[in-house]
């Protein structure tokens, strides 16, 4: 059995600050590896000892770790100064956007979320307003929907259950 003396150490250094040492229940191994650099399918534990990566990182690796092209992109990102600013539109979301609803026959726009959580909430509000079709929504004070139907002509406002 091959002694892991370096990652043995990181782990117990992580456990320190990290109940577990790990910060998921899913990345937790036996025998307690560390890896710590990842280049194309191979990854590297902290004792320099090769692995062929068949976990993926969970998948989002398809280009394998550290693709060059991928690092170059994002690195001239980094260089132009861009970012997403957490307020207002950018550029590169614009840039995004287009490019999917150029390649994608169906998608006439697109939203671009961060957890599972918004994408639920999204996928909710546009359930809800197809299937009461709808014209104008809104989501408010995190719990009430509101929602504008068309009736002989004028707009009106009522409370809209979640089904």
């Amino acid at each position: 059995m091959r002694k892991r003396r370096e990652s043995e150490k990181l782990l117990e250094h992580n456990k320190q600050y990290i109940p577990g040492g790990v910060v998921s229940v899913n990345r937790a191994t036996k025998p307690e590896i560390s890896f710590v650099r990842g280049e194309g399918a191979y990854i590297w534990d902290a004792d320099n000892a090769q692995y062929l990566d068949y976990h993926a990182a969970f998948g989002p690796h398809f280009l394998g770790h550290n693709d060059p092209y991928v690092t170059e992109a994002v690195l001239r990102v980094l260089r132009e100064r861009n970012s997403l600013f957490g307020s207002g539109t950018t550029r590169l979301e614009g840039e995004l956007a287009e490019l999917i609803c150029t390649h994608v026959p169906a998608a006439e726009s697109v939203q671009f979320l961060n957890t599972g959580s918004e994408a639920t909430y999204q996928a909710i509000r546009l359930g809800v307003c197809r299937e009461l079709r709808v014209s104008r929504h809104r989501f408010e004070r995190g719990c009430r929907w509101k929602r504008a139907i068309r009736s002989s002509g004028r707009r009106l406002l009522e409370p809209c259950p979640i089904r």
